[in-house]
């Protein structure tokens, strides 16, 4: 028995002892898998990971500042042989890309000759690529008799590269408009506001069915379709169980100039807060870009609806600028050229207007107010429909009903 018990304690501590030799055989290899790093290496790392990182914050702050076009490329300036200054789109063709973000597109109206042959003249300094045209045709009239086709033909005569619309109300009116209109003209708008449209609603599903069928007949004529809807949704209450949806309007039309004048006649504020919807309705649709607004320039002699001076359409402006808008709608009459050009002239001012393409030699005398060129007496508007239907004409000239 002592012999059995000597025996045992010698295997437990030849099995001990061999327990004791393998881990201290394998201590050394898991020691080197976690041995620190010496100091001057672990500084070297850190380096390495800081500069690493560096390099990552800065692309990231680049691409941010250019996607938001606070560092976009400034249009490059040659010289042509006549000494005119000009951007390399008006001598290779047309090339937006050139044109920074942060610059405004304008809309404009266009309502008789006399305001062609400003937009021709008089308001050239402030043209540019990517702006466009929307001739008004007015009521019952074929357009050829207010002329739309050859507006069309003067404006792209001296701007060719601009787009054209022609401006209608009604769905009858559009189609009859959208099968006869010149090759110049690229598309016709749709009017779209109460006591203007016998099949308007405030109704939104009949609304969505209204510029569908708009949207049909400019595909079947081979034509771009522009919808121009009201404005008044936006911030009247009363309004609310409608739920117009903006961005729904502008899945359907190919163009969406939205008739918001009568927001910024109210304070730039709540032009602001109209505009704001908007971009939240398509925010929330995820769509990109942005429609059009509009803002009515006239001063004390304008009679148009909505119309406000140079100085309130001005920050209207500054309003979109700082909601990352660039895309205005601009309704006036030569009656009022003197507070356009004004209104142009800031914008210019504020580097909101792309470079020019020219300068006239008296065009500083037209934007100072000082005549000694062009004669800026008011003029009263140009009636070229019979007298019936100049009643219905005058109050849908600069869109919205006055008392709405």
């Amino acid at each position: 028995m002592g012999e059995m018990r000597k025996l045992c304690c010698e295997n437990r501590r030849s099995t001990a002892k061999i327990s004791y030799n393998l881990s201290h055989l394998y201590r050394p290899q898991v020691k080197s898998a976690v041995t620190p790093l010496r100091p001057s290496a672990r500084r070297t790392l850190r380096d390495v990971s800081a500069a690493f990182l560096g390099v990552i914050v800065a692309t990231v702050m680049i691409a941010t500042v250019l996607g938001n076009g606070l560092l976009a490329p400034s249009p490059t300036v040659v010289l042509v042989p006549t000494g005119v200054a000009v951007l390399p789109a008006e001598v290779s063709g047309v090339n937006l890309s050139l044109l920074s973000s942060s610059t405004f597109k304008i809309t404009f109206v266009v309502s008789g000759q006399p305001e062609v042959e400003s937009l021709l003249t008089k308001l050239k300094p402030y043209i540019h690529r990517g702006d466009v045209f929307d001739l008004l045709a007015g009521g019952k009239t074929d357009p050829s008799v207010r002329g739309v086709d050859k507006w069309a033909e003067e404006l792209h005569a001296a701007y060719p590269w601009a787009t054209i619309y022609v401006h209608v109300s009604g769905i009858s009116r559009y189609r009859d408009v959208a099968k006869s209109v010149g090759p110049d003209i690229a598309g016709v708008t749709y009017d779209y506001e109460a006591h203007y449209e016998p099949e308007f609603s405030y109704n939104f599903e009949a609304t969505e069915k209204n510029f569908r069928t708009v949207a049909d007949i400019a595909t079947e004529y081979g034509i771009q379709s522009v919808g121009y809807p009201t404005g008044i949704p936006l911030l009247k209450a009363y309004l609310s169980q409608y739920d117009w949806n903006y961005a729904t309007l502008a899945r359907i039309v190919d163009v969406l100039d939205i008739q918001t004048q009568l927001f910024c006649q109210k304070s730039p504020t709540d032009y602001a807060r109209a505009v704001s919807v908007v971009l939240a309705q398509y925010a929330a649709a995820g769509r990109s870009g942005s429609a059009t607004f509009q803002i009515t320039i006239g001063g004390t002699e304008s009679t148009l609806p909505h119309a406000v001076s140079a100085a309130v359409g001005f920050a209207c402006a500054q309003e979109l600028e700082s909601l990352g808008v660039h895309t205005l709608y601009v309704w006036w009459q030569e009656n009022s050229l003197s507070s356009v050009a004004q209104f142009l002239k800031d914008l210019s001012n504020a580097k909101l207007l792309a470079p020019a393409v020219s300068q006239p030699s008296a065009h500083q005398d037209l934007v100072d107010g000082h005549a000694t060129q062009y004669d800026l007496t008011p003029q009263p508007p140009l009636l070229r429909e019979p007298e019936a239907a100049v009643q219905r004409e005058s109050a849908f000239v600069g869109g919205e009903h006055p008392q709405l």
